[in-house]
């Protein structure tokens, strides 16, 4: 089964994505959280493809759609 593993937002935190799964886990000080995504990894020849949102999330950071602009922000 193919997945990326990284670091999250805490340098204890461990992020997994499972590829073409709809969710992610975050496994920090052994306890693991689920977390669900409405979009999933895929891999494309060779590269795989994320969800950046969930990503971003992963990272601490918060992500939001600008209608008026189509943008994310």
């Amino acid at each position: 089964d193919e997945m990326l593993k990284g670091q999250g937002l805490d340098p204890k935190e461990l992020v997994i994505f499972p590829v073409g799964q709809l969710f992610y886990n975050i496994v920090k000080d052994g306890e693991k959280t689920t977390v669900n995504m409405d979009s999933r990894p895929y891999n494309d020849n060779g590269r795989i493809m994320m969800p950046m949102r969930y990503v971003a999330y992963a990272m601490g950071f918060n992500v939001e759609w600008d209608n008026n602009t189509r943008e994310a922000v």
